[in-house]
């Protein structure tokens, strides 16, 4: 039967009529114990982003997530619904990954629908890399608490530039021409080895790498970071946090003697808890500049006084 209205008086000459919900439907006990049964696990990524167009799933474009969730789906074919990757950080195309943490909710189930054990961790690790491309890679699974949230409970987001730089010497190859201008011609074009290919960034000039680093002391620690964001930025707030932004000049390995002095191999490695859309890439470009010449210290102290994206660095 209907529940009947009755009216609650709120303030003289006013009324408010008020319907009583009706109990909400009962969830069947299969049901709830196929939430008990859910588990979560955290699995740890390893990807080259050259083919993909992100790691967020995109409509009609191949990214990480769509690969990761598919394969997810050839596993577990009779969860409802399928389970769905959260990730710690987004990447954008073209960007690879060492350690991008993620999460999901899985439930075993027999043909019958009754639930089975979890899967163990090296079982899932093992599955997981067999229906997965070669492209990407599960280095790591832990079985966690419902608690846990791949993107909440993440403590820091480490991004690392390579860069491939003109070195300052000019000694004469075998062939008469000048190492340093054979090393300017091929960084122009952006490559340098095979080895190299779609892993670094080319610089075809000298980097100061003495002023990159004051450049990066200054960026450090708490600032309004208004200047360092893209307009498509959707944070509350422009305050941010910078544990780290360190330049590094990378060690000569092995295969530099077949390449003597050039190119010379600098990183930028930047940390934070959280940051702002785009933000790495303007602290990176920020330090660049400064590197290049073509601005100071002084200018770097502007950006962060600014409040809006005028004087961003392009």
């Amino acid at each position: 039967s209907e529940r009947q209205s009755r009216t609650v008086p709120l303030c003289a000459g006013e009324q408010h009529s008020r319907v009583s919900k009706p109990d909400a439907p009962r969830k069947s006990a299969f049901l709830m114990m196929k939430e008990r049964a859910a588990s979560r696990y955290r699995l740890t990524l390893e990807y080259i982003g050259t083919s993909f167009h992100g790691s967020q799933r995109q409509v009609g474009r191949r990214t990480v997530q769509a690969e990761l969730e598919s394969a997810l789906a050839k596993l577990l074919p009779r969860q409802s619904p399928p389970p769905v990757a959260v990730f710690a950080g987004r990447t954008d195309a073209g960007v690879h990954a060492l350690g991008n943490v993620v999460h999901t909710d899985l439930v075993r189930a027999d043909k019958s629908g009754r639930t089975q054990l979890p899967f163990g961790e090296a079982a899932l690790l093992g599955a997981l890399n067999y229906f997965l491309g070669e492209r990407i890679g599960v280095v790591g699974v832990r079985r966690v608490p419902p608690s846990f949230h791949a993107r909440h409970s993440a403590v820091r987001r480490t991004y690392v530039y390579q860069l491939r730089c003109l070195c300052t010497l000019t000694a004469p190859s075998a062939a008469g021409v000048l190492r340093s201008e054979s090393c300017q011609s091929l960084l122009r074009r952006g490559w340098v080895s095979s080895l190299d290919a779609h892993r670094v960034l080319c610089v075809p000039h000298p980097l100061d790498v003495d002023a990159m680093r004051a450049a990066a002391h200054l960026l450090l620690g708490v600032h309004n970071f208004s200047a360092f964001r893209s307009v498509r930025c959707s944070a509350n707030s422009p305050m941010r946090e910078l544990l780290k932004l360190e330049v590094i000049e990378e060690p000569r390995s092995a295969l530099d003697e077949f390449v003597d002095e050039c190119p010379r191999r600098l990183s930028i490695c930047v940390c934070s808890r959280s940051f702002l859309h785009n933000q790495v890439r303007f602290l990176v470009a920020t330090v660049l500049e400064v590197g290049l010449g073509r601005r100071d210290l002084s200018w770097v102290e502007t950006l962060l006084q600014a409040s809006d994206l005028r004087h961003s660095p392009q």
